[in-house]
Formats: structure tokens, sequence, C-alpha cells
């Protein structure tokens, strides 16, 4: 009996230990995310780079928490949207591999 007991107490640690490094995982990849946030918005990033950052959020989607892949894709549609014309029209006319 306590043999069983010592195992659900492990496995208890086990599974709380895991828990714990997917919340790490989680925060590294949300902070990743605002870095990508930060390119998209930055005015000294060219539009390739900014797609490629669209594409990183779409790779990484079901890791990243649901607020920041909203953000994410809220800050590249606000990117076309508005006085950013220019930019519409360059992702118009872009190469798309």
């Amino acid at each position: 009996m306590n043999s069983v007991l010592g195992e659900l107490d492990r496995l208890g640690q086990l599974v709380e230990e895991a828990n714990k490094l997917w919340v790490f995982f989680q925060k590294f990849i949300d902070e990743q995310a605002m870095d990508q946030v930060k390119n998209i918005r930055s005015a000294d990033v060219q539009l390739t780079p900014k797609i490629t950052s669209l594409e990183w959020f779409a790779r990484y989607a079901e890791y990243i928490t649901p607020g920041t892949l909203t953000l994410g894709v809220q800050t590249f549609t606000n990117l076309f949207m508005g006085p950013n014309q220019d930019e519409l029209e360059a992702f118009k006319v872009l190469y798309h591999h």
C-alpha cells in the first residue's frame, strides 16, 4: 500500500513539473510573439520581414495564447487599413513564396 502511495505521489510531482514546464514554454513563445508584433509595428522594418512575422504567427499559432495571437493578427491587419495604402499596394504586388 505504501509503495502505491509513493508511486502516486511521484506521479503527481511529475505532472506538476510538466505543468510548470508548459507554462514556461508558453511564456517564452508569447515573448517571441511580442517581438514579432514589434517587427510588424515598426516603420523601420520592410514588408517582407513583416510577412515573415505573420508566417511565424501561423506556424506557432497552437502554442501562442489566444490574446497574444489576436494582437498579432490585429496588428498586421491594421498595417493595411487606414492611411497605409502604400503598404497595401506593396503587399498586393509582392512576390509571395
